[in-house]
């Protein structure tokens, strides 16, 4: 539920008397709103959902929502900007991953909303000097960093995959085989963990493997 002034959510609900049971639980989903309401415009091009989500980013710019590092607020931003590429989005999702480039380089869990957060900036910063934002994205970021930090983390999150020689050593192995799980929730395969693997990794080679071949 969206405040129509404010733009505020609240996150959980009572059914069927729609309550308000939590006003705030976790800030993604603030990011989710934002982004099922871009997809919704996407689709029926209705203004009021691309006005909603305006409003929405107005209030995480005032409350710095980038300082979360958050993996749904680089999805909305990266979708936002495609639509209305303005300098203040543009900023924002930069500085989501800026500042914590490091930390994901080096996290030794293979987290695979970082690969999906971090394609998220990356086609955030080619829109950006698409539209002649070159300088806001320098002064910001170091790209050649992203970059090497998008392909350290490609290769590292291999080590969520269960090959046949990791397979072999658990109960049922035919039944994990070929899929992703997350090694600091003991070996969890989650549909929702496989999602976000498949998808960082999708974006990941429809972007590098195209420019190996061009």
């Amino acid at each position: 539920m969206i405040d129509s002034e404010t733009a505020q959510t609240v996150h959980v609900l009572n059914y069927p008397t729609l309550e308000v049971k939590e006003k705030f639980r976790v800030i993604y989903y603030d990011g989710e709103a934002a982004l099922a309401l871009l997809r919704l415009y996407q689709i029926d091009k209705n203004p009021r959902w691309l006005e909603t989500v305006k409003a929405m980013f107005e209030r995480f710019i005032h409350l710095k929502y980038w300082q979360y590092h958050d993996h749904w607020l680089g999805y909305c931003t990266n979708e936002l900007i495609q639509i209305a590429p303005e300098q203040k989005y543009i900023e924002f999702g930069i500085r989501n991953v800026s500042s914590y480039l490091d930390y994901i380089k080096n996290r030794i869990t293979t987290f695979p909303t970082f690969m999906e957060m971090l394609m998220a900036t990356y086609h955030i910063i080619a829109k950006a000097r698409e539209k002649g934002f070159g300088k806001v994205v320098d002064k910001l970021i170091n790209v050649d960093e992203l970059i090497d930090t998008i392909h350290t983390r490609a290769n590292y999150q291999r080590t969520g995959y269960f090959y046949p020689e990791l397979a072999m050593y658990f109960k049922n192995p035919e039944r994990i085989l070929g899929s992703f799980f997350i090694k600091h929730h003991g070996y969890r395969v989650r549909i929702d963990d496989i999602e976000h693997y498949v998808s960082g990794y999708v974006q990941y080679q429809q972007v590098f493997k195209e420019e190996n071949n061009s």
